[in-house]
C-alpha cells in the first residue's frame, strides 16, 4: 500500500492505530484511537504520552522495528500511570524496501480507565491544560531521549495586561467568562501541535515544538498579540486587553523551571516596556521583539 492510501485507511480504521514517522513523531492517527486517548497526537512526538518509566522499553520496541523490519508488541501506560495499553508495531517500508516510519496499534487492557482523566489535566474555567498538566507536558518534551525529542522547544509566557480592571468594573464573574473568551482565542492563535495551558490567575503558557520551525513561538506571540487586541464583547459592551508575553527557547539540556522563570523574565520586560509586545530570554541575554 502507497503512503495516499495507508492515510486513507489509517482514517477509517476501527481500532486505535497511529503511524509514526522515523523519529516516532505521530504523523496520522484513527478517530478510534484519538478516542480512547482523548487527544489529538498529530505533529508530537508520541513518547510525550509513555508514562516515563515506560519510554526505555518502547524505544527499544521502535528500534527493533527500525533494524529488523519485524513486527514488535510492547506493554506501557499512556496517559496515567494506571492505564495499560499493548501496542502491535510493524514497518513500514516503501516500494524500494526503505523504511519511512511504523504502524502501531493499541489495545487498551481491560479493567484500566478508556479516557485520560480530563478533569484532572484541564483547567475548570478555562478548558484549557492546568498548570500541572502544562508542566508536565513540557518536562515530557525536555525529558525524551536524544532520536525522540525535539531539536528546541519554545514557551510563550502570556501575562494579560489591563485584566484586573476588567474585574474590578464589571465583577469576578465578568472576568471569568473574560478568560474562558481568551483562552479560546489562544487555542485559536497557536498550531494543532502546540499546547495551551493557563498557569494562574491571568497567565497562560503555550507549549510550542520549534523542530519544524525555529521561529514557531515568535510567531504564534504575533498571532497572540493580534488575537489579543481585538475587543471581546463582554455584558454588553467592549472589553480590550493587550499582553505582555516572554518567550524561552530551551533544550534537553534545560529544565521546564528554567525555561519558565526565563519566560517570566521576559514577559515582565514587556510589561515594563508598556505592554502589548513580546521579549525573548535566551540563557545569555534578554532579545527585543
Amino acid at each position: 500500500m502507497d503512503r495516499r492510501g495507508l492515510e486513507l485507511a489509517v482514517a477509517a480504521v476501527p481500532v486505535a492505530m497511529m503511524v509514526l514517522d522515523t523519529s516516532g513523531r505521530c504523523v496520522n492517527a484513527s478517530d478510534r484511537y484519538r478516542e480512547l486517548m482523548g487527544t489529538n497526537p498529530l505533529g508530537h512526538s508520541w513518547l510525550t504520552a509513555v508514562e516515563s518509566g515506560d519510554r526505555p522499553e518502547v524505544v527499544s520496541a521502535l528500534a527493533r522495528v527500525r533494524d529488523t523490519r519485524k513486527l514488535a508488541t510492547v506493554r506501557c501506560r499512556i496517559g496515567a500511570p494506571d492505564r495499560w495499553v499493548e501496542l502491535a508495531v510493524q514497518p513500514l517500508v516503501d516500494e524500494k524496501g526503505r523504511w519511512y516510519g511504523s504502524s502501531a496499534v493499541a489495545t487498551v487492557e481491560l479493567g484500566t480507565p478508556l479516557l485520560l482523566a480530563l478533569d484532572d489535566r484541564s483547567d475548570p474555567l478555562t478548558g484549557a491544560a492546568n498548570r500541572e498538566a502544562v508542566v508536565a507536558h513540557l518536562e515530557s518534551l525536555l525529558d525524551l531521549g536524544p532520536d525522540m525529542a525535539p531539536t528546541s522547544v519554545g514557551v510563550v509566557l502570556v501575562d494579560l495586561d489591563n485584566f484586573k480592571s476588567v474585574n474590578e468594573r464589571l465583577g469576578r464573574a465578568a472576568g471569568d467568562e473574560l478568560l474562558g473568551a481568551v483562552a479560546g482565542r489562544l487555542r485559536g492563535a497557536v498550531r494543532f501541535c502546540d499546547l495551551v495551558g493557563r498557569l494562574e490567575a491571568d497567565r497562560f503558557l503555550l507549549v510550542t515544538e520549534q523542530d519544524d520551525d525555529p521561529m514557531a513561538a515568535e510567531k504564534v506571540a504575533e498571532r497572540v498579540l493580534a488575537v489579543l487586541n481585538r475587543p471581546f464583547r463582554l455584558r454588553g459592551a467592549n472589553v480590550r486587553l493587550d499582553g505582555s508575553l516572554g518567550i524561552a527557547i530551551g533544550d534537553r539540556t534545560d529544565s521546564a523551571a528554567d525555561l519558565l522563570r526565563r519566560a517570566g523574565e521576559a514577559s515582565l520586560l514587556a510589561k515594563t516596556a508598556g505592554g502589548g509586545c513580546w521579549r525573548r530570554a535566551n540563557s545569555l541575554r534578554l532579545l527585543m521583539g
